[in-house]
């Protein structure tokens, strides 16, 4: 957080500002208008604002604009501070364009490049299709649902005459 100052009542022009005129000040993201669980946030949504350092909640997001790939993960009133708790973000992952079943071979066409919002701090995901062609699918994959490590084996070489 950006720790700042701002003055504790309003001053005449030309009066000298002393240090008891100050209070610390901490910019936080407030909310302008609601937002419902799940939905983007968006620079039209939000407003930095310096707060007193007292006045500011437990958990507040810092004073920078979210990402710009994130999500809210509950119901925000509108002038509610954001709190880090309620962002979640959006990360690159390989995302099935079409429902996979256990046993089928994964085709290039199947795949696509998006964003998977996860409040896991360390998600694991496949973000390229190198080296998947061909591979097995473990477990049956919705479309939308990111390719996870333990979603995919290696295909089976099977020889001639075996």
């Amino acid at each position: 957080m950006l720790f700042r100052s701002i003055l504790k009542r309003p001053l005449t022009q030309g009066r000298t500002i002393l240090a008891t005129d100050l209070e610390d000040s901490v910019r936080v993201v407030r909310i302008k208008a609601s937002l419902k669980a799940g939905s983007a946030i968006e620079a039209r949504d939000f407003a930095l604002e310096d707060v007193p350092r007292n006045s500011v909640p437990a958990g507040a997001a810092p004073g920078v604009p979210p990402a710009r790939v994130a999500r809210v993960s509950r119901d925000i009133p509108a002038g509610q501070i954001l709190l880090g708790s309620d962002i979640s973000e959006g990360r690159r992952a390989m995302v099935a364009r079409m429902n996979l079943y256990a046993g089928q071979a994964l085709e290039p066409g199947q795949v696509e490049a998006g964003f998977v919002f996860s409040r896991d701090p360390n998600p694991r995901y496949y973000t390229e299709f190198a080296g998947l062609e061909h591979s097995e699918l473990v477990r049956n994959i919705q479309a939308g649902e990111a390719l996870q490590p333990g979603d995919i084996r290696p295909a089976i070489l099977v020889r001639r005459g075996q």
